[in-house]
């Protein structure tokens, strides 16, 4: 029997634990899912197995357990028709693949293994010693969440905040930087609750990941406005190797909005923060990027227009805009007033064409500013993208150099991509 898995970055571990059952050969491979859709986001782990022969095996494994797996196992309903041996596993049950593999190959027709989060359950250590095509580390450092938005599935699907431990980070962090990563990017479900289920917190782990010889830049991941404290700030001011981009989580710039969403501050709240970063880092440029959504259920043309307004009013320098989607399961799924689809994507259109504008308006600002730049993308021998540590996009020549190199520059103009920049 050969197994096939596309597009699960399994650790070494778990793939010998597959290839340990007896007479299967596993091939891991890089792609889509067979159907050719990409059921999960960035960041979430994904396998789908398929035997050759002598019979049809289909295994999906998820990063998350409940909600998520269900809307995988939905989606890929087709394939389901086709292999109906199958075992289903969520992250949480995933050292019992191999027991499920054999039950199945011993005449079971489907395994369901897809247990609910458990109460006290501890972050799953899972480790990564490089990231192929990548110039910039990722470690996650904290997974579920606390918050009950209405929109999102989320606290459900992950459940309650779940906190890694400090040591583990910071072993892997020197692994990284070993490995020759000069940047690093602290990610999490929700990344300032970091901490709150071991007595420590966010600053003290960025400070602390700061020292760690070799790595020159840390960059977070989305922060939640609510929970930056003037002190939080102030102490995140001070780390020179925190890069002064923040991504705040918006979703709204209407506070009549932002309520119904259940999101736990104000838009006026919103804008006291930035004011407070800013003035933390003095004469020191910072940036700030953010998500917002159109169309959420009640949302009326003056709310829409008020939520542009705020855009202008931060001036940010990138704006993910999503209009509302609409999922079952969420208080929001059964709201009253739900836009119609037309409406959402005139109002995404619009806000998309702002945050364009904005962008533009903010990168002129840049104009012969000198940052540091980490080389990322070779256009060809000497010439590479990468990114500056406000997270401006550049393109630059730099002879000599290669990827993953941090060098200085100033910033020309923005051509509609990216900014064009030349070596100090």
């Amino acid at each position: 029997m050969t197994l096939t898995a596309h597009k699960f970055p399994l650790s070494r571990k778990y793939r010998d634990f597959i290839r340990s059952v007896q007479g299967v050969t596993a091939e891991f491979l890089e792609g889509t899912t067979a159907s050719g859709k990409t059921t999960v986001g960035a960041g979430v782990k994904f396998m789908y197995m398929v035997s050759a022969s002598p019979k049809r095996l289909h295994i999906i494994a998820a990063k998350t357990t409940g909600i998520a797996e269900k809307n995988i196992i939905q989606q890929e309903n087709g394939i389901l028709d086709l292999h109906r041996n199958a075992v289903y596993c969520g992250n949480g049950d995933r050292k019992a693949i191999l027991d499920n593999v054999l039950k199945l190959l011993d005449g079971h027709e489907r395994i369901v293994a897809i247990a609910p989060h458990a109460k006290g359950e501890r972050f799953e250590e899972l480790p990564v010693e490089r990231f192929e095509t990548h110039t910039r580390a990722f470690i996650k450092v904290e997974d579920g969440c606390n918050r009950q938005c209405a929109y999102c599935v989320i606290p459900r699907a992950r459940g309650p905040v779940r906190s890694r431990a400090e040591a583990s980070i910071l072993n892997e962090l020197r692994q990284l930087a070993a490995s020759g990563y000069r940047e690093v990017v602290l990610s999490a479900i929700s990344l300032p609750s970091y901490g709150l289920d071991t007595g420590t917190n966010l600053v003290e782990l960025v400070e602390k990941c700061a020292q760690v010889e070799g790595i020159e830049r840390i960059r977070l991941g989305s922060l939640d406005p609510d929970m930056l404290t003037p002190e939080f700030i102030a102490r995140l001011a001070a780390v020179n190797k925190l890069c002064p981009q923040f991504h705040l989580s918006l979703q709204s710039g209407c506070t009549a909005t932002l309520r119904r969403m259940r999101r736990v501050y104000t838009a006026e709240q919103y804008a006291q923060v930035v004011a407070d970063i800013r003035a933390a880092y003095g004469d020191r440029p910072v940036s700030f990027t953010t998500d917002c959504i159109c169309g959420f259920p009640g949302e009326t043309v003056e709310d829409f227009e008020e939520s542009c307004a705020f855009l202008k009013q931060i001036g940010f320098l990138k704006v993910h805009v999503f209009p509302y989607s609409r999922r079952s399961g969420t208080p929001a799924y059964d709201f009253p007033d739900q836009v119609h689809e037309r409406e959402k994507q005139a109002r995404s259109r619009t806000m998309n064409a702002l945050a364009e504008e904005l962008r533009r308006d903010v990168l002129t600002t840049y104009e012969g500013m000198e940052d540091e730049v980490l080389l990322e993308t070779a256009l060809s021998e000497t010439l590479f993208t990468g990114y500056t540590r406000l997270y401006v996009p550049v393109v630059v020549s730099a002879p000599g150099r290669k990827s993953g190199e941090i060098v200085r520059v100033r910033l020309g103009s923005y051509d509609g991509e990216r900014v064009r920049a030349a070596l100090c």
